[in-house]
């Protein structure tokens, strides 16, 4: 990883926006045995203490949230107009029908006078809608009926623009559904998200937290052939007498047993801290390192102690690494 990708990692952890991926990323760079730039965290943290000092609070206007509350209203509102329109539309059309089909009623006329004045033209004509009479040669009439389409045409025609209307209000409404269950999808998602960060942040809260001493020193801690595929990482602080120890596929202990991290210098040892495994449980917190010439550091080791632990390390050796990046050649046991 490049210095300058370091550098904005650490800034983006500093302003407090340091994105999962970035995390993962910087966690991959410690484990590979990266260095850090000294000093650079703790100069951001001071100079980012500065900014609420020389910025205002601001918050956002109240107006912001009436015209959200009055946006949804109007989308609500128009889905209700919508609905009473199509409904009005309907009984508008029953009652057309209703209207148009009774309306055409018969009449008839009887010639009761022989004596009768001629019809003229204009008498003969009657409406295509209504009847007519036919006078016979005895003197008696007859009604004759005309058949008119014109009903069924017009018929035809509402019901053919209500159904279309019936339709488009149909997409109408299914297009805000549509609309209405994305939002709600993406608030899902939203809240998934924010969950899903909140957990990794509480897994990792320990590493989290030891981050924000100023300078760390890492040990990469390496397997003995007591079992082959342990591993692990020391990040140390000398400054403020910490560490956090972290500790993978290390073997399982009896009750009466645990591990015990030990600091080796030239004339004595130091023990760190006894350790019990817990299952899901990677990092352990280190508080009583004591303050050494990192000069005088020779070894760290993690034995399998008495679960009371011991004064001196007596037990097999299964992890082991230098403050240093010199290389340690692996031993099987070391008392």
């Amino acid at each position: 990883m490049a210095d300058n990708t370091v550098n904005q990692i650490i800034c983006a952890y500093s302003l407090g926006c340091l994105d999962r991926e970035n995390f993962i990323q910087f966690v991959n760079y410690i484990d590979g045995g990266g260095e850090l730039p000294h000093g650079e965290m703790g100069e951001l943290q001071n100079v980012t203490a500065l900014i609420p000092v020389l910025l205002a609070i601001e918050n956002p206007p109240i107006k912001a949230k009436n015209d959200l509350a009055k946006r949804v209203l109007e989308i609500e509102e128009k889905r209700k107009k919508k609905t009473a329109e199509v409904s009005a539309e309907e009984a508008e059309a029953s009652n057309a029908f209703g209207r148009i089909i009774p309306g055409f009623k018969q009449e008839e006329k009887q010639v009761s006078d022989p004596e009768q004045k001629p019809v003229s033209g204009r008498d003969k004509l009657h409406d295509i809608t209504g009847d007519q009479n036919i006078i016979k040669s005895d003197g008696t009439n007859t009604t004759k009926k005309n058949i008119s389409y014109l009903p069924w045409i017009i018929l035809a025609i509402l019901t053919v623009l209500l159904f279309a209307l019936t339709i488009y209000f149909s997409n109408a409404t299914e297009l805000l559904e549509t609309e209405i269950s994305e939002l709600n999808n993406q608030i899902t998602g939203l809240k998934r998200e924010v969950n899903s960060t909140n957990r990794f942040i509480t897994e990792n809260i320990e590493l989290i937290e030891f981050l924000n001493n100023k300078k760390i020193d890492i040990v990469n801690l390496q397997s003995s052939e007591l079992n082959p595929d342990s591993y692990g990482k020391l990040l140390i602080s000398f400054d403020t007498g910490e560490a956090l120890l972290q500790m993978k596929d290390m073997p399982p202990i009896s009750d009466d047993e645990s591990y015990q991290l030990w600091m080796i210098g030239k004339t004595e040892s130091f023990s760190l801290g006894i350790i019990l495994p817990r299952p899901g449980y990677d990092y352990y917190r280190i508080y009583n390192v004591p303050s050494v010439d990192k000069k005088d550091i020779r070894l760290f080791r993690i034995t399998k102690e008495n679960k009371a632990g011991t004064e001196t390390p007596t037990g097999s050796t299964y992890l082991f690494g230098t403050v240093n990046d010199n290389a340690v050649k692996k031993t099987t046991r070391r008392r």
